[in-house]
C-alpha cells in the first residue's frame, strides 16, 4: 500500500506528541520541566522523525538511534546535573515512546513505518486529544504514586562523630539540587541536629567546619533565602518496617524552621 507522508503533518504531530511525552516523563520522575526547554527538546524529537525518509536501516540500529534521541531529548529538557537521574529520565522517556508506538501499531488505522518512525493516517485533532488525555492520566497516576504515609522513612546521618536518626518525608516539590555537583539536597531542621550544632555559635558556623560547605539559595513561598549546606560523613535512608538501608550521596541543608522531620526530594526515593 502506498501512502503519502506530509512533512508538515509529520513534524507538527511529532512536536506535540514529544512534548506530551516529555511532560509525562517529567511527572513520573518528579522533575520540573520548563516550557521553552520542553519545546526545544520536543523539536529535537520532531526532527528525528525525518528518519522515516531515509533508506531502511537494520532494526537494531533503529533502536539505538531512538535511544540516543531519547537521551538528547532528556538532556535538553531536564539538563545533565546527575548522571543517574538522566539515565532514569532517558529510560522512562524511551519506554513511554515505545509504549505509544506499540499502541499505535495495534490500532486499525492506515500507517507507514520505517526506521522506528510511525506515520499514521489519523487526523491531527484525534492525536492531540488522545495524547492530551494520556498525559493527563500519567500526571494523575504520578501524583497518586508520590503520596507516602507520614513518617514513612527514617534518615540516618553521621556528622563529626555524631549519629542522628530522624523521621523523613518525601516532598515532590523539593527539587533543590547543588548546581556544582548535581547532588540532591535534603533539608533538616537545626533543632534535630542540635547535638552537633550546639558546639558552635549557630548552624552556619557549624556547617563551615564541614567538607563541601556552601550557602545554597532556596526559593520558598516567603521568598528567597540562603541555607548553609555541607556533605555529611555518611547518610542513609530506610523505609519504616524494613531493615535495608539505602546509602545516599547528598548535601544536607540546615534550616531554622521549626520541625523534627527531614525534607527529602522525591528523586532520592
Amino acid at each position: 500500500m502506498r501512502m503519502t507522508v506530509y512533512l508538515d503533518v509529520l513534524l507538527l504531530t511529532n512536536l506535540w506528541l514529544d512534548y506530551a511525552m516529555l511532560e509525562t516523563a517529567a511527572h513520573l520522575t518528579h522533575t520540573p520541566l520548563k516550557h521553552l526547554r520542553g519545546l526545544a527538546a520536543a523539536g529535537l524529537g520532531a526532527v528525528s522523525a525525518l528518519a522515516v525518509f531515509l533508506p531502511a536501516m537494520h532494526p537494531a540500529l533503529s533502536v539505538v538511534l531512538r535511544i540516543l534521541t531519547a537521551l538528547l531529548m532528556a538532556a535538553a529538557a531536564f539538563g545533565v546535573r546527575n548522571i543517574r537521574l538522566c539515565a532514569v529520565q532517558t529510560a522512562v522517556l524511551f519506554g513511554i515512546s515505545a509504549a505509544f508506538c506499540g499502541v499505535i501499531s495495534m490500532l486499525s488505522v492506515p500507517q507507514y513505518s520505517r526506521n522506528a518512525v510511525i506515520y499514521t493516517d489519523v487526523s491531527l485533532l484525534v492525536l492531540l486529544i488522545g495524547s492530551g488525555i494520556a498525559a493527563a492520566a500519567a500526571v494523575v497516576w504520578g501524583r497518586l504514586r508520590s503520596r507516602l504515609p507520614e513518617g514513612a522513612y527514617r534518615l540516618h546521618l553521621r556528622i563529626a562523630g555524631c549519629d542522628f536518626s530522624l523521621p523523613a518525608f518525601c516532598d515532590t516539590g523539593n527539587t533543590l539540587c547543588d548546581v556544582f555537583t548535581g547532588r540532591p539536597v535534603i533539608v533538616c531542621p537545626a533543632e534535630v541536629l542540635c547535638g552537633w550544632i550546639s558546639c558552635y555559635r549557630d548552624a552556619e558556623s557549624a556547617a563551615q567546619t564541614r567538607k563541601g560547605f556552601r550557602m545554597l539559595p532556596v526559593h520558598t513561598v516567603a521568598g528567597m533565602r540562603l541555607l548553609p549546606a555541607f556533605l555529611p560523613d555518611s547518610a542513609g535512608i530506610v523505609r519504616n518496617g524494613t531493615a535495608q538501608e539505602r546509602p545516599l550521596d547528598v548535601l544536607i541543608a540546615v534550616t531554622d524552621a521549626a520541625g523534627e522531620r527531614a525534607i527529602v526530594p522525591a528523586t532520592i526515593l
